[in-house]
């Protein structure tokens, strides 16, 4: 990260410093602070690169699913999700959190890799996660059905490719169709609450 380089740098600069004083003005200090310039310059230009692709995947799957969620779906629904921040930013459902950051009662579940037990305990209309997340759901195709889904070609930001839209056996939400997903681009306005 950014912080890291501005430490390094920092930490390069104090030791160079010191070098310098101690060792009478060698010139090989000069080359060494060069070099840890151009290092630094070059892994910046690289973490730019990274952090732009990091928005576009956010954007991609979290922004496009949670806009979904608010502009698409009634509010009356309860979606479990295992990334919060765009669902409960742009959608306007009552959330379950996967993640247990929110609420730790899944983390038990989680851990013992039985989290269809916490879904058929909470019983939520939908589940919006990250399939590769929680391979334990592919044991129960009947129950756990993906009616949408969301890909990206790489994904940095973590989780995977896919972020799915499951819908659950219990739920009375059973549209005949699907709303689709909105295009992926920025929301030219926020939700106010």
């Amino acid at each position: 990260p950014a912080q890291s380089i501005v430490l390094g740098g920092t930490a390069g600069l104090a030791l160079a410093v010191w070098l310098w004083r101690h060792y009478g003005k060698p010139r090989w200090i000069m080359v060494f602070l060069l070099l840890a310039g151009i290092l630094a310059v070059d892994r910046q230009i690289e973490l730019g690169r990274e952090y732009a692709l990091e928005g576009k995947n956010i954007r991609d799957l979290q922004v496009t699913l949670g806009r979904w969620l608010g502009e698409s779906l009634p509010q009356d629904l309860t979606v479990a999700v295992s990334d919060i921040g765009a669902m409960s930013y742009f959608g306007r459902q009552n959330l379950i959190d996967l993640e247990g950051l929110l609420d730790p009662a899944p983390n038990a579940f989680r851990r013992r890799g039985e989290m269809e037990g916490f879904l058929r305990k909470v019983k939520p209309d939908l589940l919006i996660l990250f399939p590769m997340s929680y391979p334990e759901l592919q044991k129960f195709p009947n129950e756990f059905k993906i009616v949408l889904q969301r890909a990206i070609s790489e994904n940095l930001t973590g989780g995977a490719n896919i972020k799915a839209v499951y819908q659950m056996p219990w739920s009375l939400y059973k549209p005949e169709t699907w709303p689709p997903l909105p295009k992926t681009i920025i929301p030219e306005a926020v939700p106010l609450r």
